[in-house]
């Protein structure tokens, strides 16, 4: 009997990928309208340079363990109550002035006003283009019969920022962002904190996500089944086998608000 559902966040229920690479496109653009620089030769760039900043920050250690990425941090809200974070607010505003300007640089553009600019036009576009997938609303709405939770790897006040911004955050009695927590998915911690604090077994259970390390194997690292939201199509590993494969929200919304079986041995939707 399934009493809890755990879902991922980005690229599960809202536009993460392509709203950022879209972000960043918007940005390169302003380089080729003041200096004709490729925004696609651009992009390439600062994100090779910006991973490499990355690298040497001075909590990339604990940033890997919750699963922050570079490219999270040229746009993400920091919450100070953590002391992560805290540490971690100042460098970060000097990394994203790093990234830009030293990105801008490798084509022998000295702008310090543009870096700036293209700085702030991605972090707005970052945030407009953030949005729901078209079925999110009406799925999350006929599981409300479930114990809802969501389990996402990023800085606290970043994710618990986008739930806000999406119209999320009041359907999901129990958020855990890996920050918070100290440990991101898909390490086993994140997944049987969300079962203790659901107060629900892990055959109980089913976690629905995007990515198949994180939010697959991690889940069924405890025991609990498992969705792949595969909106994309792409190809399955050997390695890892996902209990049930989607390619959108709609299909497991209707099994799960029929109260039909689910036939984890198929990988379909028992319909």
């Amino acid at each position: 009997m399934v009493r809890a559902i755990l879902f991922d966040l980005d690229d599960t229920l809202i536009v993460e990928e392509k709203a950022t690479e879209e972000a960043l496109f918007c940005a390169a653009t302003l380089v080729y309208q003041s200096y004709k620089v490729s925004p696609h030769l651009f992009i390439q760039t600062i994100k090779q340079i910006s991973e490499s900043l990355w690298l040497n920050s001075p909590q990339v250690a604990w940033c890997q363990a919750i699963g922050v990425s570079a490219r999270e941090a040229l746009w993400a809200d920091l919450k100070e109550e953590i002391p992560e974070e805290k540490k971690l607010r100042d460098w970060i505003l000097l990394y994203r002035q790093m990234s830009w300007k030293e990105s801008l640089s490798a084509f022998r553009v000295k702008d310090a006003c543009l870096a700036e600019e293209m700085s702030a036009c991605y972090i707005k576009e970052c945030q407009r283009r953030h949005q729901v997938f078209p079925e999110t609303f009406s799925v999350l709405k006929s599981l409300q019969g479930f114990r809802l939770g969501l389990l996402t790897n990023g800085f606290a006040g970043h994710q618990r920022s986008k739930l806000v911004r999406a119209g999320l955050a009041n359907f999901f009695p129990l958020v855990i962002v890996s920050a918070e927590f100290g440990q991101g998915k898909p390490h086993p911690g994140i997944f049987l904190k969300a079962l203790s604090s659901l107060g629900v077994a892990a055959g109980e259970t089913w976690m629905v996500g995007n990515c198949l390390i994180n939010d697959i194997s991690g889940a069924q690292s405890v025991g609990i089944k498992t969705i792949w939201v595969n909106r994309s199509g792409q190809s399955l590993p050997t390695k890892i086998f996902p209990d049930v494969i989607v390619s959108n929200l709609q299909q497991i919304g209707e099994v799960f608000s029929a109260g039909k079986k689910i036939n984890p041995s198929s990988k379909t939707l028992g319909i």
